[in-house]
C-alpha cells in the first residue's frame, strides 16, 4: 500500500514535468516562429491600424484637396495682382517718363533760346567787369594796378622812335563821348619833354589790351571772342601840318 501511494505522487509529478516540458516546448516554437517580422508579415499590424490608416487618408485627402482649391484661387488671383501691379508700375514710370521728357523739353528750350541769345549778345567789355571802365595800366600806380591786373580790362601801350608822343588825353578813346578824342601829336612841331621835335617817320605806337573773362555759371569762365574791331578815325586839320608834295596821303598806318 505505501509503495502503490509512492508510485502514485511520483507518476503524478512525471506527468505534471511532462506538461511542463510540453509548455516549454510550445513556449520554444511560439518564440521562433512568432517574430516581430512573421507578424508584420502576416498583416496583423496592417490590421490593427486600419482605422488609423483610413483615417490618415481621408484627412490627407481632405488637406490636399483644400490646398489644391486654395492654390488654385490663390495662384489666380496673385498672378493677377503681379500683372495689374507691373502693369501700374509700367504705366506709372512711362507716364513719368513723358512729363519728365516734356519737362526736359521745355526747359531745354527756354535754356537754349535764352543760352542763345546771351552768347550771341554783343557785349562792352566794360559793363563785364567790376569797375565798369578801361584802366590805363600805365598811368596805374600801386593796389590800384594789382586789382586791374586781377579783374582785367586794362590796356598798355608803347611807342618806339625818338620822338614822345602826348598820352595826356587817351582816356579819351574810351569814354564813349564822340567829341572828345586823342591825337599822339597835337601839332606839326610837337615838342615832347626832352626837346624831341615832330614824330620821326615809321614810329610805332602800339596798344595791349587784356579782357575781363565772361561769367558763365559759379566756377566757370571763358574769354573773348572778338571778330571785329572799329576805330573812329577823325583826321584834324592843322594849318601848319601841310603836305610834303600834291596828292601825298597822311603817313599814318594802322594794324592789329
Amino acid at each position: 500500500y505505501n509503495l502503490w501511494k509512492v508510485f502514485f505522487w511520483v507518476w503524478y509529478l512525471l506527468k505534471i514535468a511532462i506538461v511542463a516540458l510540453i509548455i516549454l516546448m510550445f513556449y520554444y516554437l511560439v518564440d521562433q516562429i512568432l517574430t516581430v517580422d512573421f507578424i508584420e508579415g502576416i498583416g496583423t499590424f496592417q490590421l490593427m491600424t486600419v482605422g488609423l490608416g483610413a483615417q490618415r487618408s481621408v484627412r490627407n485627402q481632405v488637406i490636399a484637396t483644400t490646398a489644391l482649391g486654395y492654390n488654385n484661387y490663390t495662384l489666380q488671383n496673385t498672378e493677377r495682382a503681379v500683372e495689374s501691379y507691373a502693369t501700374e508700375r509700367n504705366d506709372d514710370a512711362y507716364q513719368r517718363n513723358v512729363d519728365e521728357l516734356e519737362r526736359v523739353d521745355q526747359w531745354n528750350y527756354l535754356f537754349c533760346n535764352g543760352w542763345s541769345a546771351y552768347q550771341t549778345t554783343p557785349r562792352d567789355v566794360r559793363t563785364e567787369t567790376s569797375t565798369e571802365e578801361w584802366v590805363d595800366l600805365n598811368a596805374t600806380t600801386g593796389v590800384a594796378k594789382s586789382d586791374a591786373k586781377v579783374i582785367g580790362t586794362y590796356y598798355l601801350y608803347d611807342y618806339d622812335g625818338t620822338a614822345t608822343p602826348d598820352f595826356t588825353d587817351i582816356p579819351n578813346l574810351f569814354d564813349g563821348n564822340g567829341t572828345t578824342y586823342w591825337t599822339p601829336y597835337p601839332n606839326a612841331n610837337w615838342t615832347d619833354s626832352a626837346g624831341t621835335i615832330d614824330p620821326q617817320s615809321g614810329q610805332d605806337i602800339t596798344f595791349d589790351f587784356h579782357l575781363s573773362q565772361i561769367y558763365m555759371k559759379e566756377g566757370v569762365f571763358v574769354d573773348w571772342d572778338i571778330t571785329q574791331i572799329t576805330f573812329n578815325w577823325r583826321y584834324k586839320y592843322d594849318a601848319a601840318n601841310t603836305l610834303i608834295a600834291p596828292g601825298d596821303r597822311t603817313p599814318n598806318e594802322f594794324s592789329i
